[in-house]
């Protein structure tokens, strides 16, 4: 099509259209082939980069997002200044990406235009056909680029994302739902990393803490102090729960970053208003998510946040952090041996969980009394929901762990007021 559109602007005759139509081969993988023999040599590493991209991106990414792919500063997104770009500014970054596009990927990347998307977002990148993913992997593209497309290039593609959404965060004018977009697209690909490398991209996470309170005209949201009201509302999940940064990080999943920090001096864990740290981390699958749940369970993390001195009986939402936990338990219909949620309720008693607690399950019984037939609640107890769950030995072990750790905290009482008495 390509190639008839050209012959029309120069004007060809019908005989020279009719040989253009006869050079274009019937087979996609003959046309893939012709077209792999029209990539400039000059270009070819810059070729086999943007390829990569799509390969291993979560979604199309727009062509805002591939104009920073060749950046040469491996640090270029933390250092980058924040700054909003005017739409014409924006337009043509736009533009000459397109054409560096073109140039180096011969069509075989196309952009596509949505004037319904935001500006940013209207020049989207796709392959130009769903099988020429499958042709670049063939023995015979590789040879054509001098490289290989594998496993090991996704790392690479994972900090490009991550440092392209920074970028993007830091020179697009401020629009609450875009701005949500990017920010979670930035974690979402720092994710990835801490899967892939075993790492995590501290610098990058951290820069985006900073450059979001810059940019939002809430400040503190970001920051480990309670947000205020405002048209975030709908996104933060529940506004009473004050989220900060350390939460967004631990519900987009990146375990690595958050024991990263609940290791460093700052008690984020004693110092958190709202929604405690603990909770969320108990009951991962909470109602009104906004954001995608953990996987499971993180023992290490909740560890973690139990030395740093997270209370189980801190009081939340009408209840304690323990007795929503406990309710939890009481309604789980999977298998627990999978969930370690034995050691988990062991983590807990062993940090002071109340053994005398009555959890209201929200169920009613009727009973028949002289003249009415009368409603209850249904209360129950820690041990009763226990031996639910883990059975009478189970129930007999955590029984006996309460009892030793209310021995314990009595000895530490009574030494602090002879302590108290002598200083």
């Amino acid at each position: 099509m390509r190639s008839l559109l050209e012959g029309l602007r120069n004007e060809d005759g019908v005989c020279d259209l009719q040989r253009r139509l006869d050079l274009i081969p019937a087979d996609l993988e003959e046309y893939f082939s012709h077209m792999m023999g029209t990539l400039d040599p000059f270009y070819l590493e810059q070729a086999g980069q943007l390829f990569r991209v799509p390969m291993h991106a979560r979604d199309s990414l727009s062509l805002m997002a591939y104009s920073f792919v060749h950046e040469q500063n491996p640090n270029y997104a933390i250092q980058a200044p924040i700054r909003p770009l005017s739409s014409a500014e924006m337009e043509e970054r736009s533009t000459s990406t397109k054409r560096r596009l073109n140039s180096r990927c011969k069509g075989l990347l196309e952009a596509h235009y949505n004037p319904e998307e935001y500006m940013v977002y209207r020049g989207t990148v796709n392959f130009l056909h769903r099988t020429v993913e499958e042709f670049l992997k063939t023995r015979e593209a590789e040879t054509v680029l001098h490289t290989t497309f594998n496993s090991a290039d996704k790392k690479a593609v994972n900090h490009i994302l991550c440092c392209s959404f920074l970028a993007q965060l830091k020179c697009l004018a401020f629009e609450p739902t875009l701005f949500l977009r990017l920010v979670w697209h930035c974690l979402l690909y720092a994710l990835e990393i801490e899967r892939d490398s075993g790492t995590t991209p501290t610098a990058l996470i951290d820069e985006l803490d900073r450059a979001a309170s810059t940019i939002s005209p809430i400040k503190e949201w970001f920051n480990n102090v309670a947000p205020k009201k405002g048209e975030f509302d709908s996104w933060l999940v529940q506004p009473e729960w004050k989220n900060t940064y350390l939460i967004l990080t631990l519900r987009a999943g990146l375990r690595l970053y958050v024991k990263e920090k609940l290791e460093g001096p700052i008690l984020f864990v004693q110092e958190k208003q709202g929604r405690p740290i603990l909770d969320y981390l108990l009951r991962p699958n909470f109602k009104g998510k906004i954001w995608p749940d953990m996987s499971s369970f993180d023992i290490e993390i909740i560890s973690l946040v139990l030395k740093r001195g997270a209370n189980p009986n801190q009081a939340f939402d009408k209840f304690t952090v323990w007795g929503h936990f406990l309710l939890s338990l009481h309604h789980l219909k999977t298998t627990l041996e999978n969930l370690n949620l034995y050691h988990i309720t062991e983590l807990l008693v062993n940090h002071g969980a109340h053994k005398s607690l009555d959890i209201d399950t929200g169920r009613y019984v009727k009973r028949l009394g002289m003249a009415h037939v009368h409603k209850y609640k249904v209360y129950l107890s820690p041990l009763d929901i226990l031996d639910a769950k883990f059975g009478a030995e189970g129930a007999r072990r955590f029984n006996t762990l309460f009892t030793q750790h209310a021995k314990s905290s009595r000895k530490r009482n009574l030494l602090d007021k002879i302590l108290n008495i002598f200083s």
